[in-house]
């Protein structure tokens, strides 16, 4: 293997220990059973950057990029699939307190003074 093929492999196989980072998220988000702190957006938008460096080296058979990216979009989409069923849509925290301040706190907070 030349020198370029051993830099491609380093760099694939450290690729692929990033793309597997999200996982790290998922696991956070099951022990706790909450994504409240979790950037949704963030996630779609890495997901979709790895899926379309993964079309382009499927297209260009480099499988030094097309394999790392292809586990990057698996983990981001699973990661997303957690975050998205653990999403916290009444704003509760993860200690299952209100955290949004009810009406009468707002109100209180708006008056002068």
């Amino acid at each position: 293997m030349n020198a370029v093929g051993v830099v491609g492999l380093a760099a694939s196989s450290f690729g692929v220990v990033m793309a597997s980072a999200p996982l790290l998220q998922a696991r956070t988000i099951l022990r706790r059973r909450s994504a409240a702190d979790v950037s949704q957006g963030f996630l779609a938008i890495i997901a979709f950057g790895a899926l379309l460096w993964a079309v382009y080296g499927f297209a260009d058979r480099n499988w030094f990029i097309f394999v790392p990216n292809v586990v990057g979009v698996v983990t981001n989409l699973l990661t997303l699939l957690l975050a998205r069923r653990y999403a916290d849509p009444l704003g509760l925290r993860t200690d299952g307190h209100d955290a949004r301040p009810d009406e009468r706190e707002r109100q209180r907070a708006r008056r002068p003074g």
